[in-house]
């Protein structure tokens, strides 16, 4: 197949993206654009390299959903040509079928990337950028591709228990120690200094 004329641009993608300046941000669209329409890879460097590195897994998933796509089509062409097969075949293909649909909706979620992971920190930890510290943090997400899930869950419970405190963890040392996967369950807040709990209030 040489190439396609649409794909799906996911939100997190752009949001991803708002790290970049202009340049930066122009040669990253092209990247995608001609890796998810032409299949072709293009050269970047630095953090616009880091973001696509990250996103390439997603973008290849689209691509052979695509394809795959494709095939399905052509095939449901050629059966239209051949006889009609018993009411059984017939009943057995259209179950095939619906399977498959079903697992095309899992492929279309949106899947999680880098800048989600950033957002929720921001939102329930600390919107702070020394603790944030995202160029640490992209080359820790790099090497925890699988576990973005569970860091968002830590990254929530995590918040509920110190958000607001002076014992809050930088973005990249939660990634790189793992600490998100002591906070897969939520845990009571800690007091402040000065703070008393009476009757399940917080003074």
């Amino acid at each position: 197949m040489k190439s396609r004329d649409t794909f799906i641009f996911y939100r997190s993608i752009f949001e991803s993206a708002q790290v970049l300046d202009i340049e930066d941000k122009v040669k990253f669209y092209e990247a995608i654009m001609m890796f998810s329409m032409d299949f072709k890879e293009a050269d970047l460097e630095g953090i616009p390299n880091a973001l696509f590195t990250l996103l390439k897994p997603t973008l290849s998933k689209s691509n052979t959903s695509y394809i795959n796509g494709s095939k399905q089509k052509t095939s449901k062409a050629e059966a239209k040509q051949k006889p009609k097969a018993s009411q059984t075949e017939a009943n057995q293909k259209l179950t095939a079928n619906n399977k498959d649909k079903d697992k095309d909706k899992d492929k279309d979620k949106e899947p999680l990337i880098p800048a989600d992971i950033i957002k929720a920190y921001s939102k329930h930890i600390s919107p702070d950028r020394t603790k944030i510290d995202e160029n640490w943090t992209m080359k820790e997400l790099r090497t925890k591709k699988t576990d973005y899930e569970l860091i968002i869950k830590g990254i929530i419970n995590y918040g509920k228990k110190f958000k607001g405190s002076d014992k809050i963890q930088k973005l990249s040392n939660f990634i790189a120690n793992k600490i998100y996967l002591d906070y897969q369950e939520e845990k009571k807040k800690e007091l402040q200094p000065g703070e008393r709990k009476l009757g399940g209030f917080t003074y």
